[in-house]
């Protein structure tokens, strides 16, 4: 049985909506290594080169957004060996501290 995942509210840098969607974390390296977070289709759209999401959008979410988009990844539609690994990560990585110190 499935566990319901439930994400943090966050904003996505592409589209600026803040809600609990399935998002996509990376990190800019801005001397602070801040979090920034992407609903998955709009990386892909901004980013195709991202394995993550355009790998999600591709393996038949093309047009699923928010709630069809999280249900879609917890049914497995994903390709994911676990999607719910992935966005209990997702929540895992939204609610770790960020640390400040500098690395390669």
């Amino acid at each position: 049985m499935t566990q319901a995942i439930t994400n943090p509210t966050t904003t996505c840098v592409g589209c600026g909506q803040a809600d609990n969607h399935p998002k996509h974390v990376t990190v800019v390296d801005d001397g602070k290594h801040t979090d920034v977070r992407w609903h998955m289709d709009c990386h892909a759209a901004a980013n195709p080169a991202c394995p993550t999401c355009t790998s999600v959008m591709q393996a038949g979410a093309a047009g699923k957004t928010g709630e069809d988009l999280r249900a879609h990844i917890q049914a497995g539609g994903a390709g994911h060996a676990s999607t719910d690994a992935v966005l209990a990560s997702q929540d895992a990585q939204a609610d770790a501290p960020t640390s400040t110190q500098g690395g390669a």
